[in-house]
């Protein structure tokens, strides 16, 4: 009977992460995330403000694509003088207008555009902001 039980609900399990990806932290959007990164420009430097991003995409990418932790203004501001285009990943959508307020701070004239991310069943898993200069 408990096998039966253990069984059922190990049926359950492998269902729904099928029809989800993952939920939360623990999505395969992030996988997704770190094939776009390996199809993209040199360019590009990934920046994982939130807890839940760098360990998976480190080892996704065999630790071949930029990323940085430091998601100061200061630092945007450098990588973008420096012809970079920033990402900036972050699970909740609330986060992109308070990302937006302190980027338009800068003396520079910014471009923004968002990319979600998606889980299997179409649910947003997390969003990232591309910001270039002008």
């Amino acid at each position: 009977m408990i096998g039966s039980l253990s069984l059922l609900q190990g049926n359950f399990l492998f269902e729904r992460l099928r029809e989800t990806g993952g939920v939360g932290l623990s999505t395969n959007a992030l996988s997704n995330l770190a094939i776009d990164a390996r199809q993209d420009p040199s360019e590009s430097i990934y920046i994982f403000p939130d807890w839940g991003f760098f360990m998976p995409f480190a080892f996704q990418t065999q630790n071949l694509v930029e990323y940085s932790l430091d998601s100061s203004l200061y630092n945007i501001e450098r990588l973008l003088l420096e012809g970079r285009l920033a990402k900036v990943d972050f699970w909740n959508p609330e986060s992109l207008n308070t990302y937006k307020e302190v980027l338009n701070a800068s003396q520079l004239d910014l471009n923004f555009k968002v990319v979600e991310y998606f889980r299997n069943d179409g649910v947003a898993a997390f969003h990232l902001l591309q910001i270039s200069k002008q």
